[in-house]
């Protein structure tokens, strides 16, 4: 999520425009775009103010997702579709969250990245020792 230019620069910029520059050449002097410079330019031709808006609040969670992970330790051979009806939530939730902590869903059983790739390389030492043994 990006943040919102003061409002020390959007009165440059005003201040800029005001004095003749260019719209072209504000935005390159302030590094930013033309787009943004235009919005400031008709919000103070509007009379509106230049203060950045308030961020919009987003709605909590319905589930608190460490308990979803300590439900995935603790029951490792249950299925999204299982794990999502004991939360009351989509099994594509369970599966956003998941991601979230870097589980993957390998034959079953939850594993982390970290803990997968160890799997798949110890398996890879035992089939080249029991090459090398036979």
């Amino acid at each position: 999520m990006s943040t919102s230019y003061s409002l020390d620069l959007r009165t440059k910029i005003i201040t800029a425009l005001t004095n003749g520059s260019l719209q072209r050449n504000v935005a390159k002097r302030f590094k930013i775009s033309e787009r943004t410079v235009r919005r400031y330019w008709k919000l103070h031709r509007e009379k509106a103010d230049l203060y950045p808006k308030k961020p919009v609040k987003t709605r909590p969670n319905k589930v608190d997702w460490n308990q979803v992970l300590e439900f995935v330790k603790n029951h490792n051979d249950k299925t999204l579709r299982e794990i999502g009806e004991n939360f009351k939530i989509n099994p594509s939730s369970v599966f956003r969250i998941l991601l979230s902590f870097n589980f993957t869903f390998k034959k079953s059983r939850f594993y982390t990245k970290k803990e997968t790739k160890m799997n798949e390389e110890n398996l890879l030492k035992k089939s080249v020792k029991s090459k090398v043994n036979n």
